[in-house]
């Protein structure tokens, strides 16, 4: 039995939270792309101007119709990262983690990896100054995520790079420049 989101009418409209990827059954998820229990939960019922909310609204929109749609880009994710510049912090963060599978972030002098697991990743992204790091769990997560820190020099940059194209090629990712896709 298919439901309403595989209808050929619905393929261009949002059928799924762009957060957490739940169903969308009322009118203003659907016009927001994200449902009641993730707009409150990420900060987004806040009072902002209408033009405002209006261009995240439109921004999320289109997220969760590439969502729904499997057709997630580079451009998807630099969407997402643009929600931050609109006030809505949380939810970009939200989102963004949703959409990639490599997150890079600057901290301390280093750059913390955020990947799935990976035999290839590990074995080939070894080098002098990398640690692996259990992160404090997320709100209502029982699990730590597990992250890498490497070293901001030019050497462990290009190990990272290539432990990356090796483990995830082709996959979407967010760092510190914004949405990349890795190269293999």
């Amino acid at each position: 039995m298919s439901g309403y989101e595989n209808a050929p009418a619905t393929q261009m409209i949002a059928t799924n939270c762009a957060c957490c990827g739940k169903a969308l059954v009322d009118a203003i998820s659907v016009q927001t792309g994200v449902g009641p229990e993730c707009r409150k939960r990420h900060g987004y019922n806040i009072a902002v101007p209408e033009a405002v909310r209006q261009a995240a609204n439109k921004a999320i929109y289109q997220i969760a119709i590439a969502v729904s749609t499997d057709s997630v880009t580079a451009t998807t994710v630099a969407l997402a990262a643009s929600l931050t510049d609109l006030g809505f912090p949380k939810i970009a963060e939200i989102i963004s983690r949703r959409l990639t599978t490599v997150s890079i972030e600057e901290v301390d002098g280093t750059y913390q990896v955020r990947v799935p697991f990976s035999p290839d990743f590990n074995a080939a992204s070894w080098t002098p100054g990398r640690k692996g790091l259990k992160l404090p769990a997320a709100e209502g997560k029982k699990r730590q995520p597990f992250v890498w820190r490497f070293p901001r020099t030019a050497a462990a940059r290009k190990v990272l790079w290539t432990a990356l194209a090796k483990a995830f090629p082709g996959a979407l990712g967010i760092g510190p420049k914004g949405a990349f896709t890795v190269k293999a």
